[in-house]
């Protein structure tokens, strides 16, 4: 491929995107989630006549997230001149890195580039904050301070969830974008936020004034969802799955229940010493008994699961689990069923070429891959069209991140996912409460945004 040629196929909606990006220069790209952000925003960086080798572009994200920034330039654009340098690792490496380097891009994560603020430069062409909702909602934290200490023509900060709980999460980016016209935390709040005065101070129930936040909000904020930029996409399913305790989960899941103290087969006793440990262990049982002892089974989800993967067409799957514990068990289950199958796993402490190595060889071996939900981005599997959870997460945003991994734009097939939730589980229906009230109240004022969108 030549130089710089620009040859994969941009979708309308992501050149409208690059050219507004273009346009204000300091924008959140918040696209839904599988809608190609990172093409979108290295188009606008293309378009601004920055991916010329001179500039210095700085891409913040999480070290699982490098070589996808990294192959997006080189393989898919065709980039492959432009130096791109990877900074982590040993501070002496990423301090001759930001001291000795020519111009060109510059990846490093939100913790190195906190740590190395003597070494790397103030001012660059172009700041790109990657997922940045995972550390930048709060405007007391270290990280959006140290971004308001940067300096750059483009500011771009990139996710499919820009905020988890209603406007009061975007005020610190829109602060740090625009200071002038977001000078006021609480004047924002009061204007579009739902508040209570309680004993312990005030309390934000959920968004107001939605159609006015929008109008002030468009020019910051880019944000479609799939249904209205990408109609032709496959459907994307998600199937609760309800299930029964085995006698033996439904024993033990009752004994914490009421005493917070189970008796383990191997011997000996579990106490659970506060409420929050109680949970923790409910849980645990629901998802796999053997993550409280590994002499008891393997619990009716897990048991399920095995049995749903055995009646596709082809083994070709992904399995999500809250608890990294859990993915050895998984493994073991999945191992008695198919015993010569691919299997690999995602989760914390992988570096960023073995993901890369690993979303290769599931895809090429047609096997299963089994990840922590937490860990689940940036990787892609779009081969797969089945995920199945074995336990969920408490929050709905991190459940839906996981889920796009096998749900992109280049998806041909629809997609299912399930859900497995037991009957007459405190634990269960309690957090499906809370999960649904979290979500539609978040929900409400990104629809309006994406609405002023629909036909961009």
């Amino acid at each position: 491929m030549p130089k710089g040629q620009f040859d994969y196929p941009l979708r309308p909606f992501q050149l409208s995107g690059a050219k507004k990006i273009v346009d204000r220069k300091r924008i959140i790209v918040a696209d839904e989630m599988g809608l190609g952000k990172t093409r979108t925003v290295w188009h606008a960086v293309r378009l601004a006549g920055l991916l010329n080798g001179d500039a210095r572009i700085l891409i913040l994200c999480g070290k699982s997230a490098v070589l996808v920034w990294q192959t997006e330039l080189w393989e898919k654009m065709g980039y492959e001149h432009i130096p791109f340098h990877i900074v982590i690792g040993q501070p002496y490496k990423r301090h001759n890195l930001w001291r000795d380097t020519e111009p060109g891009i510059f990846c490093t994560t939100y913790a190195a580039g906190m740590r190395d603020p003597a070494y790397m430069p103030k001012e660059w062409d172009v700041i790109i904050c990657d997922e940045y909702w995972r550390r930048c909602l709060n405007r007391k934290s270290k990280t959006t301070k140290w971004l308001k200490t940067l300096k750059s023509k483009y500011f771009i900060p990139v996710a499919g969830t820009p905020s988890k709980r209603g406007p009061q999460d975007l005020w610190a980016m829109l602060n740090v974008i625009n200071p002038r016209v977001f000078p006021s935390y609480w004047k924002y709040i009061n204007q579009f936020c739902i508040l209570d005065r309680t004993e312990f101070g005030l309390e934000i129930l959920g968004p107001r004034n939605i159609s006015k936040h929008s109008e002030l909000v468009q020019d910051y904020m880019i944000r479609r969802s799939r249904k209205d930029v990408a109609p032709d996409l496959p459907p994307k399913s998600r199937i609760p799955i309800p299930i029964e305790m085995t006698n033996e989960q439904r024993k033990l899941y009752d004994e914490i229940e009421e005493d917070m103290i189970i008796e383990l087969k191997a011997g000996g006793w579990m106490l659970a010493q506060t409420v929050l440990t109680k949970i923790l262990r409910m849980r645990q049982l629901l998802i796999c008994p053997k993550l409280i002892d590994p002499n008891l089974g393997y619990g009716t989800s897990l048991e399920q699961i095995v049995e749903d993967v055995e009646g596709l067409n082809e083994s070709h799957c992904m399995i999500f689990t809250p608890y990294v514990k859990a993915i050895p068990f998984i493994e073991e289950a999945i191992r008695q069923k198919f015993p010569s199958i691919a299997i690999t796993h995602f989760q914390g402490g992988l570096s960023p070429k073995a993901i890369y190595d690993r979303q290769e060889y599931i895809k090429d071996k047609r096997g299963i891959a089994i990840t922590s939900i937490l860990f689940a981005e940036a990787f892609s599997i779009e081969t797969m069209s089945y995920g199945f959870f074995c336990g969920y997460d408490w929050d709905p945003y991190n459940n839906e991140q996981a889920e796009d991994r096998i749900y992109r734009l280049t998806t041909q097939e629809p997609v299912f996912h399930y859900y497995y939730k037991y009957r007459n589980a405190s634990t269960e229906d309690r957090l499906s409460e809370i999960l649904d009230h979290k979500t539609y109240s978040n929900q409400t004022y990104l629809k309006d945004i994406e609405r002023r969108y629909k036909n961009d």
